[in-house]
């Protein structure tokens, strides 16, 4: 009697380099992104916002990161998703080099959408490149590994990137500069070679 066909190579191996790559990265992003819901409503407060102007000013910046996202997963695939993760992190630094510049509540509205515009896109270009370097049989193990990474970039955020009560926007400076090289550096790494597509998916 013939064996079950296994459509599931489980003998073959994660590239951990590349994977734990892609962790890191979800890491930092996280760590900046968290910014805002973390420190925003503090940074705002000081610049005499109202509780209903914070609310809407924090509940936009994440309607445009969901739209973002939403938007761009029409066109995965299509793009090098480490390119499309850089623009991500580009965006998402210059938004909160404008949290840093801003004096008054309707100047900190462009760099809730900048930064909205840079969170919806990295997110989605990771879990694409991870998908792309994974073998089918990791996919379940690994995809949940990411989502740690993502909630353990929450918890850090504010220890990392915590900010004194006369400076509310210090966070916002050294977020602003490291996610910037974070990105500078992924878009120079895209132009090194291959995708690093997994072994069963390499041409």
């Amino acid at each position: 009697m013939p064996k079950p066909h296994r459509s599931l190579d489980l003998g073959e191996k994660p590239r951990w380099a590349a994977i734990g790559l892609v962790y890191a990265l979800a890491l930092a992003y996280m760590v900046v992104f968290y910014l805002m819901p973390a420190q925003g409503p503090f940074l705002m407060k000081s610049l005499g916002a109202a509780p209903a102007s914070t609310g809407l000013l924090l509940g936009t910046f994440t309607l445009v990161a969901a739209v973002t996202s939403l938007l761009y997963s029409r066109f995965s695939g299509r793009f090098d998703p480490r390119r499309a993760a850089a623009l991500g992190f580009l965006l998402l630094a210059a938004g909160w080099s404008v949290v840093t510049q801003a004096h008054s509540i309707a100047a900190l509205l462009p760099a809730l959408v900048l930064g909205g515009l840079g969170g919806g896109l990295v997110l989605p270009n990771l879990y694409t490149w991870l998908a792309d370097i994974t073998p089918a049989a990791w996919r379940g193990r690994i995809v949940a590994g990411m989502s740690s990474a993502v909630f353990l970039g929450q918890f850090l955020s504010p220890l990392l990137l915590a900010a004194p009560d006369t400076h509310p926007a210090q966070g916002f400076v050294w977020g602003s500069l490291a996610i910037a090289f974070v990105g500078a550096a992924l878009l120079a790494l895209s132009f090194t070679g291959s995708k690093l597509k997994a072994p069963n998916q390499a041409a």
